[in-house]
């Protein structure tokens, strides 16, 4: 849940893009949107404020589905997928922005991770 409660109202009033991660902050453990995280991303739109929803998720039917409801599902609203590898303008899924691991620094990070033992996850996309 969002909490606003020991915010400064004057700094509440400066904020102009608010950028929220899905999994752990947006969601419940329930994987939904509570009504109180929903009313805020509302108010926070109607006072102009851009929210941009982020995670390490790709921009899916899913995530679009977030979008329309909050009622953000309009033209120049964005999605940061990938962890912020990537930002897609939600509508037309154009991508904005993409910035990916070339193949040399994801076996670099491998290599690291391997040699710590330490498993490594990658995601990739095309």
């Amino acid at each position: 849940m969002i909490d606003f409660k020991n915010v400064n109202i004057n700094d509440l009033k400066r904020i102009k893009l608010i950028a929220i991660d899905i999994d752990g902050t947006l969601l419940d453990d329930q994987k939904e949107i509570p009504n109180d995280n929903i009313n805020a991303i509302k108010k926070a739109n109607l006072e102009n404020k851009k929210v941009v929803l982020s995670s390490g998720r790709p921009l899916s039917k899913k995530t679009i589905s977030f979008y329309d409801q909050l009622g953000l599902l309009k033209e120049n609203n964005y999605f940061i997928a990938y962890n912020g590898e990537s930002i897609y303008e939600v509508v037309s899924n154009k991508t904005i922005y993409s910035n990916p691991l070339s193949y040399n620094d994801i076996s670099k990070l491998d290599n690291y991770f391997s040699s710590l033992l330490i498993e490594s996850a990658r995601y990739v996309h095309l």
